[in-house]
């Protein structure tokens, strides 16, 4: 099993779009839809790592597992350790 690490101004990047979607655009639904899609990238992600392009750019480490969910990038999949 893999998890994936969501660095701290990602997350922030999300919330603030999530939040703009829902309240400056007022689409509640979109923004809705969003987070689940994403939610289920990072799903994806941590399930099934080899199944995704591996990243190219030099940060994070090259050949990192990376899904691309316009207009976010979302990677990198580590081992779990038990």
């Amino acid at each position: 099993m893999y998890r994936v690490v969501i660095s701290p101004s990602a997350n922030a990047d999300l919330f603030n779009a999530l939040k703009y979607i829902a309240y400056e655009l007022e689409n509640q639904q979109a923004a809705a839809k969003l987070a689940d899609g994403i939610e289920k990238c990072y799903t994806d992600l941590e399930d099934f790592p080899g199944a995704h392009e591996l990243c190219r750019d030099p940060v994070p480490p090259p050949q990192t597992p990376q899904i691309l969910f316009v207009p976010f990038v979302i990677f990198v999949a580590y081992p779990t350790t038990h």
